[in-house]
């Protein structure tokens, strides 16, 4: 979790529209080049491995002792399809490409219709604005899920009461 959290942070940081990264290697596989003078951002691997070089599996299988498996972390440096050349173009999406399917709930639609702060689509991000007192928001169109829309939505609601401002 905590490399998607610092990779989302990064991208919004330096503007990428990808949410696609990758090793220098991976690109490779591509046959794409990372651009000139682009940095790389540092990510993490957890596992979990036998003393005799068992893998993942070594965890918790029968049998096997706490002492015969060690754990480890493992860094690597990825990067941000914006900053590389040459892949193919589902790795570089559109404002079009966006629209994941997800559409409004009815039920959900009408609770939200309800409250005294309106909710405003059409935004690139999700906020409580203080000197409107008015929350704005992606398209539901744009999140994974229908339901990740409204998660967000009560999310800002919660802002809108003003209490851990």
């Amino acid at each position: 979790g905590i490399n998607h959290l610092f990779l989302s942070i990064e991208g919004f940081a330096k503007g990428f529209i990808s949410p696609y990264w990758m090793t220098f290697r991976q690109a490779k596989a591509f046959d794409a080049m990372i651009r000139k003078d682009e940095t790389a951002t540092p990510v993490v691997y957890y596992g979990v491995a036998g003393k005799h070089g068992d893998g993942d599996d070594a965890a918790g299988g029968p049998g096997q002792e706490d002492g015969d498996v060690y754990r480890f972390l493992k860094g690597y440096s990825v990067f941000n399809a914006d900053q590389i050349d040459g892949l193919p173009e589902r790795f570089y999406p559109t404002e079009a490409d966006l629209d994941t399917g997800a559409r409004p709930i009815a039920e959900f639609e009408a609770f939200f219709a309800r409250l005294p702060v309106p909710i405003r689509t059409g935004f690139d991000k999700a906020a409580y604005r203080e000197a409107t007192d008015d929350i704005v928001m992606p398209d539901v169109s744009r999140f994974e899920e229908a339901s990740r829309f409204y998660a967000v939505a009560l999310h800002e609601m919660g802002h809108a009461t003003g209490v851990g401002l």
